[in-house]
């Protein structure tokens, strides 16, 4: 109508709506299943920990987890999704162009750049013995380009009598017999000497053999051994400490054994040289101007690779480090000697250490532990007490003066073993009641030491190669929220107020286990507590949600509807080993009530701002530009519902 007043008015409703975190969903039953269990993957190469786990489950068998394995280490998965891992102080396997193969030191005829020699079966440091004919005794190579070549300094060596991992070379001198002994990380030299007219040949008590080296030089440690230093690394590589040796007076006595409770004594060496040669010069004077004699004896150095893996302490000699058993027989004595059945004249109290070096049961549930180790000699029949205790780690400083501090109690056992009428044997100590406490650490160091150590009755040696029996389950993760239905962030995700605008919200929540389908479903249990009283839960899972163990999730809607406020969700996941993962909250708001009507404010001065009209105005013609503000508690996501009238009719 030309001429005439246009009168109109505008009115906006707002919704402010609050989204979806991945657009809304369907209200789920809570008997509804979950989604289907992801496939287990396959792997070429070494297997890890999932891919055996599967392998395993699949199959009904146990599968080794090839990627975990080492020379001291193995572990195997098995079809309930659990592992065990065995760990060795000392290496047990060695790895090979054909695979893995388990270390054999029986010696064994071969040759060597055209010329034969004597080596181990399958050893994992390369020992060459000298087949005879020559004054070659032995060469140690570590495989790491480090070597010592060892010759005899009387001439030509004769062909060697081969049992097992001893080589037996008769009549070197006049009543003396070499007996070299190739071991898994070195080798040693027995000297043999039968007869009291043998030890006063000028040979015998000058004794010495000549060195050479390469990539490394010897040294004098100046406490009574030798070390050949890596020039690449400058550290030792190859070493011999103190020399040991042993006559006949103890039942038994060998050139592998000293015998009876298994005390040496010790012998220095030096360096020297000869005609511009090194030479390892042995200390016989120690030996020969000893009292008391019973002949034969045993004069033993040896030469070894380095290695961590176990010692003993001695009150007889309280700053003595028998670190990697050097300066002993290479066993792990425990308990008390007295001094009329020592062969020094002392007394002995002695405790024997274990290190485990391993980081694949940390922070795993561990089901079960145990160490074994052979017990070779007890002082009777007569069982007595042997406890094993956790400690603080060993290194080369430790000596009886310099302990490890005790953490806990694991074990007891009371035994007899190694003596006239009762066979040496394994002995194992269940580690279970400490397992708590080795779940958290990568180094695990057991102690050996006898109960009552007054009592000479439990004096005892043990093998210097234990093993560390675990089995363990990997708990699964922390379940996390995946989607919940009607709901938005109300500013930056994860750092602002997540709200909900149902009063029954479905919750999808993923959860995982580490060792896959091996382990089974597991069992997500979710609660919903009230922020402001968590103490009190407000509704949870009556039966728990199962989850493919691979990788699920599961929806879940509670029964109880919600009134408007502040809450948050609950959750944790447990396998079939009943391990539990951390506990998931989630903060969440309800929301159920409509946003307040917005402030609408007009910009410019055509309109009355009063009346809300403009007389001069046109409908469908004019334009006009408004601010309009939100006056509830959340911003405005977006602003719809423009209802325009003219003279007061819609």
């Amino acid at each position: 109508m030309a001429g005439s007043t246009v009168f109109w008015r505008s009115t906006l409703t707002l919704a402010v709506a609050l989204g979806f975190l991945a657009g809304p969903l369907p209200a789920v039953s809570a008997q509804e299943a979950p989604a289907p269990a992801v496939q287990a993957p396959t792997q070429d190469g070494p297997l890890t920990e999932p891919v055996a786990a599967a392998k395993a489950a699949a199959t009904g068998h146990d599968v080794t987890v090839e990627e975990a394995t080492t020379p001291t280490e193995e572990t195997v998965a098995h079809p309930d999704g659990t592992f065990t891992r065995t760990i060795n102080t000392e290496p047990v396997r060695m790895e090979t162009a054909t695979g893995w193969q388990d270390i054999n030191t029986d010696l064994v005829h071969t040759t060597q750049d055209g010329a034969a020699v004597i080596k181990p079966a399958m050893a994992p440091v390369n020992v060459t013995l000298g087949a005879g004919g020559s004054a070659a005794m032995a060469t140690l190579d570590d495989k790491a380009g480090h070597t010592l070549h060892q010759s005899w300094p009387f001439g030509n060596l004769p062909t060697p009598v081969l049992a097992d991992n001893t080589a037996t070379y008769p009549s070197v001198l006049p009543g003396v017999d070499l007996i070299q002994i190739a071991h898994k990380n070195g080798v040693s030299q027995v000297l043999r000497i039968a007869t009291p007219e043998a030890a006063k040949d000028p040979r015998v008590v000058q004794m010495r053999i000549f060195l050479d080296s390469g990539n490394t030089t010897v040294h004098d440690t100046g406490a009574g051994g030798l070390e050949a230093r890596g020039t690449d690394s400058g550290e030792p590589e190859l070493r011999t400490a103190e020399g040991q040796w042993w006559d006949s007076s103890q039942t038994g006595a060998s050139a592998l054994d000293s015998g009876g409770p298994g005390l040496t004594r010790p012998f220095s060496l030096s360096l020297g040289t000869e005609n511009g040669q090194q030479t390892q010069v042995f200390g016989m004077d120690e030996i020969l101007n000893t009292e008391g004699l019973v002949y034969p004896l045993y004069v033993d150095p040896d030469w070894s690779t380095v290695r961590v893996s176990y010692l003993y302490v001695d009150t007889a000699y309280p700053n003595t480090p028998y670190w990697n058993g050097q300066y002993t027989d290479t066993t792990g004595h425990v308990g008390y000697l007295p001094s009329y059945w020592s062969t020094d004249g002392m007394n002995h109290t002695t405790r024997t250490f274990y290190q485990f070096d391993t980081w694949v049961p940390y922070g795993k549930n561990i089901l079960d532990a145990r160490m074994n180790v052979w017990e070779s000699w007890a002082s009777s029949c007569t069982p007595t007490p042997v406890d094993a205790w956790v400690t603080g780690g060993i290194n080369s400083g430790t000596t009886w003066n310099n302990q490890p501090g005790l953490v806990a109690k694991a074990d007891s056992r009371t035994v007899a073993m190694g003596y006239p009428g009762c066979a040496a044997g394994t002995v194992g100590f269940d580690l279970n009641s400490v397992k708590s406490i080795m779940s958290t650490v990568g180094q695990w160091t057991v102690s050996l030491r006898a109960a009552n150590e007054g009592d000479p009755l439990g004096w005892k040696r043990f093998g210097n190669d234990a093993s560390l029996i675990v089995t363990y389950n990997t708990p699964p993760t922390t379940p996390g929220v995946w989607t919940v239905s009607n709901a938005l962030w109300t500013g930056v995700p994860w750092a602002s107020e997540f709200v909900t605008r149902v009063n029954r919200p479905t919750f999808e929540v993923s959860a995982t286990d580490p060792d896959g389908i091996a382990g089974g479903n597991l069992r997500l249990y979710l609660t919903i507590r009230k922020a402001a009283s968590p103490h009190d839960w407000v509704d949870f899972t009556a039966v728990p949600r199962p989850v493919p163990g691979w990788s699920g999730r599961a929806t879940w809607t509670p029964d109880e509807k919600l009134d408007d406020g502040n809450y948050y969700l609950e959750g944790q996941s447990v396998d079939n080993q009943n391990a539990a993962s951390g506990l998931m909250r989630f903060d969440f708001t309800v929301d159920t009530k409509a946003p307040e009507p917005p402030t609408i404010t007009p910009i410019g001065s055509a309109i009355n701002p009063a009346t809300h009209t403009d007389p001069a105005g046109t409908v469908g013609v004019d334009g006009y530009d408004f601010a309009l503000a939100n006056t509830g508690k959340y911003d405005a996501k977006g602003w719809a519902a423009v209802e325009i009238s003219d003279s007061g009719t819609p």
